[in-house]
């Protein structure tokens, strides 16, 4: 649900013939302790997010990307389709390890700062996690597929399991990912000594913001309860900020 906007909070206009997803970025929050916090989309079609104070930056959060990383909008992804000739999805909030990219979408509120904070931990977590996804998904397939009449077809026993590993994992990267999101806010608070309260009034606050993503993940395998009962109880403590 969005927040109604206030003075602390301009956004551009869709001009016209722009969609939604096509909106350019650009959005700023002032802090009651004088730093404001900008992120917008420049002519090559990067975003730019720092905080400045007295018209100078102190900070740009492409300092916490790994070399090579960008923080992109839709046209730069439209336009990296043209060249490379491949389909590369638009989903907005995202990390792309393979592009070296984190796709920036519509900013609701400066709540948002945490979940871009949690897509720079996918990045950084990506070398010793992410892949581990890809490399079990490759494994599992390739026992869970089964020849009759002379057609490979799924097993549905074993690629049950296989769905349930893969709702373990993305477990696990999900919620390292909101972890290290919340020690980057911690860091920039005693670096910049910025109180974050102005956003985050308490711990509860954040929590609530991780609780209801990580309850949409959890939605999208329920109907594993459907083929396996016994994986309910788990599947509730899987996607649980406590996990």
């Amino acid at each position: 649900m969005k927040e109604s906007i206030s003075p602390k909070h301009q956004f551009l206009e869709v001009p016209p013939g722009y969609s939604a997803h096509e909106k350019p970025i650009e959005y700023h929050y002032n802090f009651s302790s004088g730093e404001k916090f900008e992120a917008k989309e420049q002519s090559d079609g990067t975003v730019k997010i720092v905080i400045e104070k007295d018209r100078g930056i102190i900070f740009d959060f492409a300092q916490l990307l790994p070399r090579g990383y960008k923080f992109v909008s839709y046209p730069y992804i439209a336009h990296l389709e043209e060249k490379v000739g491949e389909e590369i999805p638009w989903i907005g909030w995202s990390a792309m390890p393979k592009w070296k990219l984190i796709q920036i979408g519509e900013w609701e509120s400066a709540k948002d700062i945490v979940g871009l904070l949690h897509e720079i931990g996918h990045v950084i977590n990506y070398e010793k996690e992410e892949q581990d996804i890809k490399e079990a998904g490759n494994e599992h397939r390739s026992f869970t597929l089964k020849k009759e009449e002379g057609k490979y077809i799924h097993d549905p026993d074993l690629w049950v399991l296989f769905q349930e590993d893969l709702a373990k994992a993305i477990s696990k990267t999900e919620r390292n990912a909101w972890t290290y999101s919340i020690m980057l806010l911690r860091r920039l608070k005693r670096k910049l000594k910025i109180d974050f309260k102005d956003i985050f009034p308490d711990a509860q606050s954040v929590k609530d913001i991780i609780n209801d993503e990580l309850s949409t993940y959890k939605k999208s395998y329920e109907w594993l309860i459907e083929k396996d009962t016994e994986f309910a109880n788990e599947l509730r403590k899987l996607f649980n900020n406590k996990g």
